[in-house]
C-alpha cells in the first residue's frame, strides 16, 4: 500500500475512501500470507526436527534464534491485529467524516507506526531466516 497505492493517489480528493477500499480488499490477502507463513514455520521446525518445546527452543543457538523468530512473528500478529480491525479502520473511517480533526490525525500517526514497525519486524524475521538456513547459527 505505502509503496504502490499512497504515492499514486497522493493529491486525489477521494484518498480516504481509497485507502480504506484497498485496505480492507488487502486485508483477506495479509492474513492468508500470516496463516501460510505460520504453517510454513511449523513445518520446517518439523523438518529441521527442532522441538516446538522450551528445552527444543532454548538449549541451542539455532533453537533461540527460532524462539526469537516466533515472537517475532506473534508480535508482527498482534500488531497487524490491532492495525487491520482498530487503528487502520478508524482512522480511514474518522478520515471520511472528520477530514482534518487531531483525532483523525492520531489514528493516521498510529497506523503508519504501526505499518512501519509491522515492517522492521517482518525484515528482522527474514534476516533471521537467512541466517538460519545459511548456517549462521
Amino acid at each position: 500500500l505505502p509503496l504502490v497505492l499512497l504515492p499514486a493517489i497522493k493529491k486525489h480528493p477521494d484518498k480516504a475512501i481509497l485507502i480504506h477500499t484497498v485496505g480492507l480488499k488487502f486485508r483477506a490477502v495479509g492474513w492468508i500470507v500470516l496463516l501460510v507463513l505460520l504453517l510454513s514455520g511449523l513445518f520446517n521446525m518439523h523438518f529441521r526436527q527442532v522441538e516446538f518445546s522450551w528445552d527444543g527452543l532454548s538449549d541451542s543457538a539455532f533453537g533461540k534464534m527460532i524462539f526469537y523468530k516466533i515472537l517475532i512473528f506473534f508480535i508482527t500478529v498482534l500488531i497487524s491485529s490491532l492495525h487491520d480491525f482498530y487503528i487502520g479502520t478508524t482512522a480511514t473511517r474518522l478520515w471520511m467524516q472528520e477530514a482534518n480533526s487531531k483525532r483523525v490525525q492520531n489514528f493516521r500517526l498510529w497506523a503508519r507506526w504501526a505499518g512501519r514497525i509491522n515492517l522492521l519486524l517482518a525484515i528482522t524475521a527474514a534476516g533471521i531466516g537467512i541466517a538460519l538456513v545459511r548456517g549462521f547459527f
